[in-house]
């Protein structure tokens, strides 16, 4: 309930941001999106996440808690190679 008092002044700032806002980059209609990249990256990022935000109730040598950090670094670093 505390975010609804601003919900107005968001919904005003996303309107005015598309009404007024121009793309000054050139649109290159050839790009491609990497799938194989966002999937690394989501399971990277999301996998230190899930460790780091769960090691504080778990404990760093719970072994869901180094799974989840071993698995997210090695996707992470898997997505950096790949780039």
């Amino acid at each position: 309930m505390k975010c609804l008092p601003r919900l107005p002044l968001v919904v005003i700032s996303l309107v005015l941001s598309i009404w007024k806002l121009d793309n000054v980059l050139p649109q290159n209609k050839e790009a491609k999106l990497d799938y194989l990249s966002v999937v690394l990256s989501s399971l990277g990022l999301g996998g230190l996440l899930y460790g780091f935000s769960s090691a504080s109730a778990d404990g760093w040598t719970d072994t869901w808690v180094l799974t989840t950090l071993i698995v997210g670094s090695i996707t992470l670093a898997a997505f950096i190679s790949a780039t």
